[in-house]
C-alpha cells in the first residue's frame, strides 16, 4: 500500500494563528525524509501561516477560520489533483529518479500576518546567532524568528533536533535594525530586544569575539590564539565539558 503524509493548513483559534500548525509540518517533513515517504505539504502549499484570512477573504473558507467551504475543498481538491499528475508527469521524464524535493518559496521569508495594518518600510534579511537558554527547543526558538526546525537544522548542520545550554546558532532572519549588523563579528540576538541607550560618558564595553572550531583545534590552542584561557572560554560559552567539535562557534571574549 502506497502512503502519502499531509497535514492540515493554517488555522485560526481565538483570532489568532496556531503556530503549532507549522511545527507539524516540519515534524512530518522530517520524518518522511528520514524514512523516504512521500509527503504532500498542504500547509505551506496552502500559503503557510496567516494565509486563512486570505481563503476567508475569497470565500473559500468558513468563519470559523478551520473549514473550508464548499468552493474551497473543490479548490484544494483540483490542486492535490495536479499534484498527482505533475509528479506523474515529472516521473514519465525522470525514471530513474527516486525522490523529488520540491522548495517551497515561502519558507525563504517570513510570513506576513495580513489581519494587522502592515507599513510599507523596507524590510533587510540577514544572520543572526542565538544562545540557547533553559527550557528552549529547536521548534520554540525556530517559531520566534519565524522559521523552521529544518532550516535551523541546515544552516547549523545538526543531524537531531538536540540542543544543549549555551549553544549557539545562526539563523537567517529579518533584522530589526539592520544599521548594527556587523556579518565580520555577529553577535548574539533575541528577537523584539529591547534597544539600551548608553549612559553619557560611559566607555563602550567591547564586541563579543566568536570562533569557529575547525579541524584538529582543542580548548587550549584556541585559548592559546586568542591570549585567554580555557576555563573564560568555558565561561562564556556556556559549556561544562572539554569537549568540542568541528564547526562549534564559541565565544573567546
Amino acid at each position: 500500500v502506497t502512503i502519502i503524509f499531509s497535514n492540515s493548513q493554517d488555522i485560526y483559534r481565538g483570532g489568532y494563528s496556531i503556530p503549532d500548525c507549522s511545527m507539524a509540518s516540519d515534524i512530518i517533513a522530517n520524518f518522511c525524509k528520514q524514512h523516504q515517504c512521500a509527503f504532500y505539504d498542504w500547509y505551506w502549499i496552502a500559503g503557510g501561516r496567516y494565509s486563512m484570512v486570505n481563503w476567508r477573504n475569497n470565500n473559500l473558507a468558513n468563519k470559523d477560520f478551520i473549514h473550508l467551504t464548499s468552493a474551497g475543498y473543490k479548490q484544494k481538491g483540483q490542486m492535490i489533483a495536479e499534484a498527482y499528475l505533475r509528479t506523474y508527469d515529472w516521473l514519465q521524464m525522470n525514471d530513474t529518479a527516486n525522490r523529488w524535493v520540491h522548495n517551497i518559496d515561502s519558507l525563504t521569508h517570513p510570513p506576513v500576518d495580513t489581519t494587522k495594518k502592515q507599513i510599507d518600510t523596507p524590510v533587510t534579511y540577514g544572520w543572526v546567532y542565538h544562545k540557547v537558554r533553559s527550557g528552549q527547543t529547536i521548534w520554540t526558538i525556530a517559531n520566534s524568528y519565524h522559521v523552521t526546525g529544518a532550516q535551523i537544522r541546515q544552516w547549523n548542520r545538526l543531524r537531531s533536533n538536540y540542543l544543549y545550554l549555551g549553544q549557539v546558532l545562526k539563523i537567517y532572519t529579518k533584522l530589526s535594525n539592520p544599521a548594527v549588523a556587523t556579518p565580520t563579528t555577529p553577535t548574539v540576538t533575541t528577537p523584539n530586544a529591547p534597544k539600551v541607550t548608553p549612559k553619557p560618558n560611559t566607555p563602550k564595553k567591547p564586541a563579543p569575539v566568536y570562533h569557529k572550531v575547525r579541524s584538529g583545534e582543542t580548548l587550549y590552542s584556541i585559548a592559546q590564539k586568542h591570549r585567554t584561557t580555557v576555563n573564560e572560554i568555558k565561561r562564556l560559552s556556556g559549556i561544562r565539558s572539554n569537549n568540542i567539535r568541528i564547526g562549534q562557534v564559541l565565544r573567546v571574549k
